[in-house]
């Protein structure tokens, strides 16, 4: 129960985050949700607030997982947003985490297709993918499979523990999917 309680602290909290003006103003209630679905644990949302006298709107697809709750709290998330010139993918990472090597993996029947180190790229607790990776990272995630597809996360956390986290990718297709056709209904992407 208390890991539940954490979790959907962790998921107000990131929503609050988000829900930021321009300006980096805490304003989320100015967010209205306009479409919301879930698909496993993976959530493809849009929202929109007005700023400035226009309506401004966003979509993002995003998994989250507590996996250590109060007090030794420790999570770590995913979250996919449109840009300009394609997606963005980002990874949110405690601070304090060491990868085993290449510790990030896409796993599809037993298949490694797609590895990455993120001790790389940690800055800020975060490793942000984008224009060609963000598309090859994607498109390894929604490949299908006829087994099992995973996102494999082995690390050592900040409180020294070892941690294997294990990401079912068996709904991911489709909430890219979904993602992608709300995004572009919005004029996000092309």
């Amino acid at each position: 129960m208390k890991s539940l309680f954490a979790a959907l602290a962790l998921l107000l909290s990131l929503n609050s985050v988000l829900a930021q003006d321009a300006q980096g103003n805490d304003t989320p209630g100015d967010w209205v949700v306009t479409h919301y679905k879930p698909f496993g644990l993976w959530d493809s949302v849009c929202d929109q607030a007005k700023r400035d006298g226009s309506i401004m709107k966003r979509c993002y697809l995003r998994y989250v997982e507590v996996f250590s709750p109060a007090p030794k709290f420790a999570a770590q998330f995913l979250f996919i947003t449109p840009e300009k010139e394609g997606l963005k993918v980002e990874l949110g990472i405690e601070k304090g985490t060491l990868f085993k090597g290449k510790g990030l993996k896409v796993i599809n029947d037993e298949k490694e297709l797609w590895s990455f180190d993120p001790n790389m790229c940690l800055n800020f607790g975060e490793c942000v993918f984008e224009g060609d990776e963000a598309e090859i990272f994607i498109t390894a995630m929604a490949e299908p499979h006829e087994q099992s597809s995973k996102l494999i996360s082995d690390f050592t956390d900040r409180h020294d523990v070892g941690r294997l986290l294990d990401w079912d990718l068996s709904q991911f297709s489709d909430a890219v999917s979904d993602f992608k056709i709300q995004s572009k209904q919005r004029k996000l992407i092309k």
